[in-house]
């Protein structure tokens, strides 16, 4: 078929076939700003496109064409293309009826979410109304079923377990009944999670699945000290790794210092992680986040503070951007210590050429801890000091430990 032939012919189906109903019949004027591409085709493509037109014309009684009044000897032009019976033009383009497609779609999304957790249907409750006029959901539109299915569905499952550990492959076969689910819809999956909270909103797609204890592998906790790690199948002591140890998360039911460790520090970014246990050397306690830690991070950490006989400073290092922020916020809230902000301010090693929003540093810092109250305080100082923050990468920092300075 002639391709501007089948231009027309999709910009008919368009105009009648709508979310809202299909129109029954239809009449589409070939303007030059409509149609522009029929317009400054060549002779011979204009005259292939009249050839298809008039034939289908002739053939079937759904559609017919008007032509511009033009000299005897002078080339045609389209003026009009009348689509007298609207479904027969989807049938011969083998096109389906958009308004039963997403009235069907909203049907099947429906029963998925009869058995998915309330809060699921809490956000999603009135999408139908949204996409019957055409219009997105919480940023999903209607085109977007199979991925946000997948991910109500994923939901689901996960929330059936109360300590998810497992792999993308096994999560994918038992939540979606394909082993590659997961992997080929990632993107619309991540964001129908991060519907759960805005603390997702900073990570990536994977480290939201990590969230939920999902991960491609077994996720590992990095700490350099005099730590003992207890499994179910026994301990295992690694006070003489040097300079740290990598252990996965999988079957940690615990760990417990040997002795109470001169200070807690936890770091976002693993270059800094490493060269900080390969330089500083005075019996802390270092412990890799991970960037946004996992919940079974979170879980494994939180053992801890029961084998502590004395309180000691609990500081995180991080960047210095709304990121690291959020970051330092959810381990005070989740960790439910009074952590200190280590290094979280100031323009030492900064990227001068991005300046950060203080109003962003200060909300995104959503907790009530003293320390963290306290770099609220000096950020609005600085804000009413016409002072900037730029944004700081931890890693163009020499590590330094937290007592010495």
């Amino acid at each position: 078929m002639s391709e501007c032939a089948q231009l027309i012919l999709e910009s008919c189906v368009k105009a009648c076939n709508r979310v809202s109903g299909l129109l029954p019949a239809c009449t589409l004027s070939i303007t030059k700003t409509r149609f522009k591409f029929y317009h400054l085709a060549s002779t011979s493509e204009r005259l292939k496109a009249h050839d298809v037109l008039e034939g289908l014309a002739n053939r079937y009684d759904w559609i017919e064409i008007e032509f511009e009044g033009r000299g005897f000897d002078e080339i045609p032009i389209l003026q009009k293309v009348i689509i007298l019976d609207s479904k027969a033009l989807l049938d011969h383009q083998n096109i389906s009826v958009i308004a039963k497609t997403v009235s069907q779609l909203c049907l099947a999304l429906d029963d998925i979410l009869v058995e998915s957790p309330k809060w699921v249907q809490d956000i999603f409750s009135g999408y139908s109304d949204a996409w019957l006029q055409n219009k997105s959901f919480k940023g999903f539109s209607w085109k977007q079923f199979d991925g946000l299915r997948f991910g109500i569905k994923l939901i689901t499952w996960a929330e059936s377990y109360n300590d998810l550990k497992t792999d993308f492959r096994t999560a994918s076969v038992k939540a979606l009944g394909d082993s590659k689910s997961l992997e080929q819809n990632i993107s619309i999956i991540a964001k129908v999670l991060r519907l759960k909270s805005s603390t997702y909103d900073d990570l990536s797609n994977e480290e939201v699945l990590a969230n939920w204890g999902i991960t491609r592998f077994a996720p590992l906790i990095r700490f350099a000290g005099d730590i003992t790690v207890y499994f179910p199948s026994g301990e295992m002591n690694i006070e003489n790794a040097d300079p740290y140890v990598a252990v996965p998360l999988d079957n940690i039911e615990s760990i417990k210092m040997k002795s109470d460790p001169a200070y807690i520090l936890f770091i976002e970014n693993l270059t800094s992680f490493e060269r900080y246990t390969r330089t500083i050397k005075d019996n802390g306690l270092i412990v890799y986040t991970g960037g946004f830690p996992s919940h079974h991070w979170i879980r494994v950490v939180n053992t801890l503070k029961q084998h502590l006989s004395n309180v000691c400073e609990v500081y995180h290092w991080g960047d210095i951007d709304v990121g690291g922020y959020k970051i330092l916020s959810y381990l005070e809230r989740s960790l439910a210590m009074n952590i200190i902000p280590f290094r979280m301010l100031g323009n030492e090693g900064a990227h001068e050429e991005l300046l950060i929003d203080i109003d962003d540093l200060i909300s995104s810092l959503n907790c009530d801890g003293k320390n963290i109250a306290a770099l609220k305080e000096k950020l609005i100082a600085q804000k009413a000091g016409n002072l900037y923050q730029y944004w700081v990468e931890q890693e163009s920092l020499d590590p330094v430990s937290p007592i010495v300075i």
